[in-house]
């Protein structure tokens, strides 16, 4: 049987999605203090901070594929909020402690996770337990009004740490659960077609075929939630809802809809793991906190506060 040029090009693991979202987050936060100590017109730094728009998508979506795959959802939720502690408190040294302006606006990506992966995991829940799905869903509301109100300065809060929000809000917990729950229709969709075919949905799911509409529906639900989240920034003021900056209204900002070349990693994606040992897990999990520590003491050197 002849592949089809989608089959074909599944050529990339989640390790690889891995070094390639560390590697466009570095570039997004290089961007980030090349803009605070060259200026907003950087050209540089808007280009690596365009870059650094398809980091988030790719950890939202390797947090879908983790929920899916562990063994244990909820040591897999401990792992993401011990890196979130780890994460804020090297922050809070850092905005505290050092004053590095530019940590204030530097988001702390893991809580955007955490609250997603909860949400996913209270409705694996049986009963009553389900309802606990509600507690992220009023986190990431409440996340979201205090972000409207500071934006629209209703609340003047020079110094408020916007890094212990979770800075995607409704974007970022809607492209997770897109990711996740695409599977369901993507089995949905396929049980169907395959009941009079005579081959089984377990035995589908081994095939690049399958992964092929597995990834056709992941970059659907990056379209979908970017678009809408698009859209939402087109509504007139008085009050500004997009807080998530899907468009470059100021300088020294760069559009959230830049996030839509992570298609491109999406459509090569291969659904295996690929290299996985502890060295590796260490590793990716020091590197949030760690690139941000140096960064800062890199520009610390070379151009003072």
């Amino acid at each position: 049987m002849n592949e089809s040029f989608r089959e074909k090009a599944q050529i990339l693991d989640e390790f690889v999605l891995k070094i390639a979202a560390m590697a466009l987050m570095f570039c997004d936060h290089l961007g980030l203090f090349l803009l605070s100590y060259l200026g907003s017109n950087n050209v540089a730094g808007l280009i690596l901070r365009a870059a650094g728009r398809l980091a988030f998508p790719l950890f939202a979506f390797m947090l879908a594929e983790g929920m899916r795959k562990t063994r244990s959802k909820g040591r897999y939720i401990l792992r993401l909020t011990i890196m979130w502690a780890l994460v804020a408190a090297a922050q809070v040294i850092l905005f505290y402690g050092f004053h590095a302006k530019e940590i204030q606006t530097s988001y702390n990506a893991f809580a955007d996770l955490i609250l997603g992966a909860l949400f996913i995991y209270c409705l694996s829940l049986q009963g009553w337990k389900k309802s606990l799905a509600a507690l992220p869903v009023l986190a990431i509301g409440a996340s979201y009004g205090l972000q409207i109100c500071l934006f629209n300065e209703i609340l003047s809060i020079s110094s408020f740490p916007f890094f212990l929000l979770p800075g995607y809000s409704l974007f970022g917990f809607a492209l997770i659960l897109g990711f996740y729950y695409s599977k369901n229709l993507v089995d949905a969709i396929s049980g169907k077609y395959l009941a009079g075919g005579g081959q089984s949905l377990e035995a589908f799911q081994e095939t690049r075929s399958y992964q092929s509409l597995m990834n056709f529906m992941a970059v659907t639900a990056l379209f979908v939630v970017t678009l809408i989240g698009w859209g939402i920034s087109y509504l007139p003021a008085p009050i500004n809802f997009d807080v998530v900056t899907m468009q470059a209204v100021n300088a020294g900002t760069v559009g959230q809809t830049w996030c839509l070349l992570a298609a491109i990693f999406l459509f090569l994606y291969n659904g295996k793991r690929g290299p996985d040992g502890k060295a590796f897990r260490i590793v990716s999990y020091a590197f949030y906190p760690m690139h941000i520590a140096v960064l800062f003491l890199a520009f610390l050197l070379i151009f003072g506060y």
